[in-house]
């Protein structure tokens, strides 16, 4: 089995028509708990990819139903599967976005989200947090739809048996993750601030 990477995302600058937007990519269907990888790649790519999870290979395959090549994940979604989890308010006053993806951050569909957002009001971003099951890589990044992307792995030699072993520890590291995403997002606000 995979490593599964947990990406938390905020979104910042939203508003009522970012909501509907992020409603319309991340609502679950009806009786799901997440939202699946064909779903998001359909959902935000606008492709029709067809493949039902439900089925085995050999089904799916028999009814001709379709899944993106590998390489095209890796290029678009930076994972060979992503899943979601959203709860948010229709003003972007509270959303929480979780990725789950295999390996790595999904940095393709994070950049393709960031883009779809600005799309809709230009100086929305998105900024969050990211770890690994076994935290390490543990990180910060930022996407904006002005083609800013900084993503910062934890400059950190991370103790893997303290992780296992004392939770401050993890809430240590985690602090000093959140620190990261608050230079980074200072970084750009200053940045947008010198583009005046």
């Amino acid at each position: 089995m995979a490593n599964e990477m947990e990406t938390y995302v905020s979104i910042k600058n939203g508003n009522i028509e970012i909501a509907k937007k992020l409603n319309e990519l991340f609502t679950p269907i009806e009786g799901e708990y997440d939202v699946r990888t064909i779903q998001l790649i359909n959902r935000l790519y606008d492709k029709d990819f067809t493949w039902d999870i439900n089925l085995s290979r050999e089904e799916n395959e028999s009814k001709g139903l379709t899944w993106p090549e590998y390489e095209w994940l890796g290029d678009n979604v930076g994972s060979k599967w992503i899943y979601s989890e959203f709860d948010g308010d229709d003003d972007c006053s509270f959303i929480h976005l979780i990725f789950k993806t295999a390996w790595s951050v999904p940095q393709g569909f994070l950049r393709k989200l960031a883009e779809v957002l600005s799309d809709i009001k230009k100086d929305c971003y998105i900024v969050g947090t990211y770890e690994d099951e076994g935290y390490n890589p543990m990180g910060a990044f930022l996407y904006s739809g002005n083609d800013w992307t900084d993503i910062e792995d934890l400059d950190e030699e991370i103790d893997e048996d303290r992780v296992w072993e004392d939770d401050f520890y993890i809430e240590e590291l985690r602090e000093k993750v959140s620190h990261l995403q608050s230079e980074i997002e200072d970084s750009y606000l200053e940045y947008l601030n010198e583009e005046k």
